[in-house]
């Protein structure tokens, strides 16, 4: 089973998606750049989030932040 969430898109040009255990970050412009990919391992239908320079995503067994460490 698969699922898809609504990508976001930030203030710097960024795309965060998730699909099927996977997470994307892609740049805006005219030719697909993937700028990041992370495996979940944990599929979740829901869209992700994003709150002080994270993004936020609700699997079904876990809640990931994905971001740079502070």
């Amino acid at each position: 089973m698969s699922s898809t969430s609504s990508p976001i898109v930030t203030a710097d040009g960024r795309i965060y998606a998730a699909t099927a255990g996977r997470s994307y970050v892609l740049a805006v412009g005219p030719k697909l750049e993937i700028l990041a990919t992370n495996e979940l391992d944990d599929l979740g239908p829901a869209s992700p989030a994003v709150s002080e320079g994270r993004i936020l995503l609700r699997g079904r067994n876990y809640l990931y932040c994905i971001g740079k460490k502070q």
